[in-house]
């Protein structure tokens, strides 16, 4: 663009030209070297925006075509102000934070194309299932494959080093906290947990239906909709002991804290061990009487500083996040590979497909965002479940949607 303006100018214009034909418009005007000042990426989530405005910042300082006091750099909202500084920082750029907010889409060619993880849509038919049994065998079936992941994370660990793969992260997303005519979304997330840990039988009991065959949920070619889904663990059988060491932690009662040093954070382990989940939620209030009405009683924890803000972190004991759908904007990380979305209604397709876009991202082997041939244990790495027709009563969404 510097050095090579009008031969620049000459192809944008021709494009121009082309498009104005083919759309039968004569709306826009020629191109001039004023116009060469913007420079403008329509890309989808995870597929490097980030660090291509990272590389126009290092290439603006290196031609200094003039000398701004600042560069501002304008996003949605205060969490991807915070995100976007971090990810400065790391860059070598100097930042700061304004105070005050004064710079996400994903397409189908993305995937198409190789990039980002793979994916899979759990798509059940309820049938002749009450509704309870229905929601637990669902929650039942996303424990287990977030469970096979764990497995597989941990039995090739440096496979997983190699393609740039980090430990599996569960997140559950709902659209509401405190519900008044249905029960809470994630209110009853942090019910199934609490039964999780309080009722190994009917752990074992679910878990062995669905490994068997028997959970009786169809899909659409009316098989077991689970079949063939959990290798990993049927090879060598499920151990319970795994299970709950590597997902909770161990066994023990199940505790809930809230984290007076984190607005909105609620901490979840089992007895005295490491947090393993985090609820992030904006009516604390609210949310602690929900909890009060199901017998659940949050206890304070004035010490622990954020548990969202150590997901990132090496060594991380979080393993789930439950939470509404301030989820969707003002967080990153390359962890998330099994994802619950909950009661989700008509139009809200955009928030959708920017919390699927941040599910899908991909570091990758040699930090290519392409996915892997690989038909072993990096498939399974470098898949996100997504389990969307509501592990609750669905409301307001078709049956076919």
């Amino acid at each position: 663009m510097k050095n090579r303006k009008p031969e620049f100018l000459h192809d944008l214009n021709e494009f121009l030209k082309a498009y104005k034909q083919g759309h039968d418009i004569d709306l826009l005007d020629e191109f001039t070297e004023d116009d060469l000042r913007k420079i403008a990426f329509w890309m989808a989530t995870g597929s490097g925006k980030t660090l291509l405005m990272h590389i126009n910042y290092h290439q603006f300082q290196r031609y200094k075509l003039f000398s701004p006091d600042n560069i501002l750099l304008i996003t949605p909202n205060e969490g991807l102000s915070r995100q976007h500084c971090e990810e400065l920082q790391k860059s070598g750029i100097p930042c700061r934070l304004y105070a005050g907010n004064i710079g996400d889409t994903g397409n189908l060619y993305f995937y198409l194309d190789g990039y980002g993880k793979d994916f899979t849509v759990l798509n059940v038919k309820q049938g002749g299932v009450g509704e309870q049994a229905f929601q637990e065998m669902i929650f039942m079936a996303n424990l287990l494959s977030y469970f096979q992941q764990l497995l597989i994370y941990e039995q090739h660990q440096p496979l997983a080093r190699q393609y740039n793969l980090e430990k599996p992260l569960w997140i559950f997303v709902g659209t509401t906290v405190t519900g008044r005519e249905e029960e809470s979304d994630v209110i009853q997330i942090v019910a199934f947990f609490k039964r999780l840990l309080d009722d190994e039988e009917w752990v074992r009991t679910k878990a062995d239906e669905i490994l068997r065959g028997n959970s009786g949920l169809k899909d659409e070619n009316e098989g077991d909709a689970f079949s063939d889904s959990y290798e990993f663990i049927t090879g060598s059988g499920l151990n319970m002991d795994d299970l709950y060491k590597k997902v909770f932690g161990g066994r023990g009662q199940f505790r809930i804290h809230e984290i007076t040093n984190a607005d909105g954070e609620f901490g979840l382990r089992v007895g005295q061990n490491d947090y393993f989940g985090v609820v992030n939620i904006g009516d604390v209030s609210a949310f602690k009487k929900e909890l009060e009405k199901k017998g659940i009683s949050a206890e304070p924890d004035a010490v622990s500083p954020s548990l969202f803000d150590a997901i990132k972190k090496e060594g991380s004991s979080i393993q789930v996040i439950i939470g509404s759908k301030k989820f969707i904007e003002g967080w990153d990380t390359w962890r998330v590979s099994s994802m619950g979305l909950l009661n989700i209604g008509t139009g809200q397709g955009p928030q959708i497909i920017q919390l699927f876009g941040r599910g899908v991202r991909l570091k990758g082997k040699d930090y290519s965002p392409k996915r892997s041939a690989d038909k072993g244990p990096v498939k399974y790495l470098e898949m996100l479940h997504i389990y969307f027709k509501a592990l609750l009563r669905r409301r307001g969404a078709p049956k076919n949607q």
